[in-house]
């Protein structure tokens, strides 16, 4: 809750003495580094940065910690304390981005801010990566359960985004998911990259930018798990966050395959990534005449040329009920 250790929000000697000591499994924070913060954003999730950390204050043996650090996480840094400490009250800590270096997770904020309320890390999210099987999901559940307990949260008031394609085991393993209750589930998502770090392999995009059969392979299961299990199925980054219309066409054919969202990597994707998965007018016209020529209760209904069944029906019924 402390980590200046009596310093200033950007005293970095415990996270040095963490790192050295290869800690696992630790967050630190939050740091006030304005600069590092808005490095992140800039760089995007995924990205690396090798730069200064905090240690700017004027007091004695201050000094920075200089590493390569991972972007795990950026966000605005605006967020409500949900309790125990000031529960209801906005903060705005500026720009802000978790980074992690070896077992070591970082929270930076653009802003001074203390670790007052949990509230602080759970803005940055909960999503599980290099998950191995469904008994790891139950497994995180567990140790949630305790903590809401712990913390008097409403049960299952966490949800959990696992990224289940991180692992050769987990990919194959995915149909053992459905018909598991898991509670706590609100999205699935996939990625290319560490399944191709967990077998050695090279890039996972062929150099038309398509996804090499392996990773194709991974994709779908991810698609069909998430739609079998009823939760939200959202689509992996695209990298390049300056490639506006290549991001629109890939969340058309997203959402077009099935998926009902897309991560970002960066915050100027966010537009664009609304825009694609959003309906469009002659799409919400069209769906709307099809629920309406099925009112009657036919079981096929012709408009303008074309014939439309049961099917036709339930994808209007969907569209109309998430625009």
């Amino acid at each position: 809750d402390n980590p200046g250790c009596g310093g200033t929000a950007d005293t970095v000697g415990m996270l040095e003495a963490l790192v050295q000591n290869k800690a696992q499994n630790a967050i630190f924070g939050v740091v006030k580094d304005s600069d590092v913060a808005a490095m992140a954003h800039q760089a995007g999730v995924g990205a690396e940065i090798e730069t200064n950390l905090g240690g700017q204050a004027d007091l004695p043996n201050v000094t920075p910690y200089h590493g390569r650090f991972k972007v795990e996480v950026i966000n605005n840094g605006v967020y409500q304390t949900t309790g125990p400490v000031a529960q209801g009250k906005m903060h705005n800590v500026g720009a802000a981005a978790l980074l992690s270096i070896g077992g070591v997770k970082i929270a930076v904020a653009s802003e001074r801010v203390q670790a007052h309320d949990r509230s602080v890390f759970e803005h940055f999210g909960i999503v599980l990566q290099n998950l191995f099987g469904p008994e790891d999901l139950t497994r995180v559940s567990h140790y949630l359960d305790a903590l809401e307990a712990q913390h008097e949260l409403p049960p299952g008031d966490i949800r959990i985004m696992p990224v289940v394609t991180e692992t050769p085991a987990c990919v194959l393993r995915l149909g053992e998911m459905i018909g598991q209750p898991q509670p706590r589930l609100s999205h699935m998502t996939w990625g290319g990259e560490d399944l191709s770090a967990a077998m050695g392999a090279g890039d996972p995009r062929a150099e038309d930018g398509s996804w090499r059969p392996t990773y194709a392979f991974a994709r779908t299961q991810c698609l069909l798990t998430a739609h079998a299990m009823g939760v939200e199925a959202i689509d992996t980054l695209y990298i390049d966050f300056r490639d506006t219309d290549g991001l629109m066409q890939a969340c058309r054919e997203s959402r077009h395959s099935g998926f009902t969202g897309r991560l970002a990597i960066h915050p100027n994707q966010v537009a664009t990534i609304n825009e694609a998965f959003t309906p469009t007018e002659a799409e919400r016209a069209l769906a709307k005449r099809i629920v309406e020529a099925f009112a009657s209760g036919a079981g096929a209904v012709s408009i303008d040329g074309k014939m439309y069944d049961i099917p036709h029906l339930k994808t209007a019924q969907r569209l109309l009920g998430s625009s």
